[in-house]
């Protein structure tokens, strides 16, 4: 069952004009439970754009999930998991 996404064609709009003039970074931040990662999602599904929720943990941990979502997303013979081991 896929879940619809309404009420957020204003947000989209606005972040989609900023991608368009200039691939601006735009922090999100809000409360908690109230779509920010599914804003995200939506709004980078049709793009070049890679998404990885970083993680409470240490450094080299959020940077091989880090790397692990750019070679999922771009798979590459110059990238290997290595490449993000942090050294």
């Amino acid at each position: 069952m896929s879940i619809t996404f309404v009420d957020r064609e204003s947000e989209l709009s606005f972040r989609g004009e900023l991608w368009e003039r200039d691939n601006s970074f735009l922090p999100i931040y809000g409360r908690r439970r109230i779509g920010k990662t599914r804003l995200v999602k939506e709004f980078i599904k049709d793009k070049p754009a890679v998404y990885h929720l970083a993680r409470n943990s240490t450094y080299l941990d959020n940077l091989r999930g880090f790397g692990g979502a750019v070679l999922e997303k771009y798979p590459s013979p110059y990238l290997t998991p290595e490449s993000f081991s942090g050294t």
